[in-house]
């Protein structure tokens, strides 16, 4: 038996499909329809990741499930939804997700950032490659990325420490982003370079040198970020979380 999925989904051939997929992956999937069985079933099943969509029958939406499921089981999870407006997206990021996943996407970037959910949640993250590969997958799905105590909207292109922004140039966010996306993963300069500057400038690897500088003094110069930029030598860098001290 996989580990454990639930599927929060009201359009038949939507849930069909991701059930198709995540049992292809390995997964055991189990679907609900509703906000009210999203919650009753995560209390039951006690899943390892939630994947939920916002538009529910039902009278409860999939934002209002998702932030009882989180305060009541604290399971990873993460928005699978066609909505992408800034007003649900600031109310999605309340909940504390572990991702926010855009309609229509394919099928490695489901897969890699379930894995990351996983990891997050302190379960094994037993297939780092799925990780990797998406980055060949084209554009991020991904909206909000959560790590540490940073948060990597990827909707307005901004950075925050908590309630405190953190004043990322356009390719230092790219850079950040892409680590967060597969966050524990080594990361080579050339697909950093491809995602932050373009496939034409994967030489330039002193330049990104110069910005992982940068960017390393703005995360890892306060603590409370919860986070580390490691270098892997021979491979490239990593995001990896750290243990806050109290």
């Amino acid at each position: 038996m996989g580990q454990r999925v639930l599927v929060v989904e009201n359009e038949e051939i939507v849930a069909f499909d991701l059930e198709v997929c995540l049992a292809t992956l390995g997964y055991s999937v189990t679907v609900a329809t509703t906000g009210e069985g999203a919650m009753a079933m995560a209390s039951r099943l006690r899943p390892d990741v939630v994947l939920m969509d916002i538009h529910l029958d039902g009278s409860v939406d999939g934002i209002v499930a998702a932030e009882w499921i989180r305060k009541e089981t604290g399971i990873p999870l993460i928005f699978v939804t066609a909505y992408s407006s800034p007003d649900t997206l600031d109310r999605a990021v309340a909940v504390d997700p572990a991702g926010y996943i855009v309609k229509p996407f394919n099928e490695r970037s489901l897969a890699a950032n379930i894995c990351l959910a996983l990891h997050r949640g302190r379960h094994p993250l037993e297939a780092p490659d799925q990780a990797a590969a998406s980055l060949e997958a084209g554009p991020s799905e991904v909206l909000v990325t959560k790590i540490g105590n940073l948060r990597i909207d990827g909707f307005r292109h901004r950075v925050f420490r908590g309630e405190s922004e953190i004043e990322l140039t356009k390719k230092e966010f790219r850079i950040l982003q892409c680590l967060a996306e597969h966050a524990g993963v080594p990361i080579s300069p050339e697909a950093l370079l491809t995602k932050a500057w373009g496939p034409q400038f994967v030489h330039y690897i002193q330049a990104l040198r110069v910005h992982m500088g940068h960017l390393r003094h703005k995360i890892e110069g306060n603590p409370s970020a919860g986070v580390l930029i490691e270098t892997v030598r021979g491979v490239g860098y990593r995001l990896v979380e750290v243990a806050q001290e109290y």
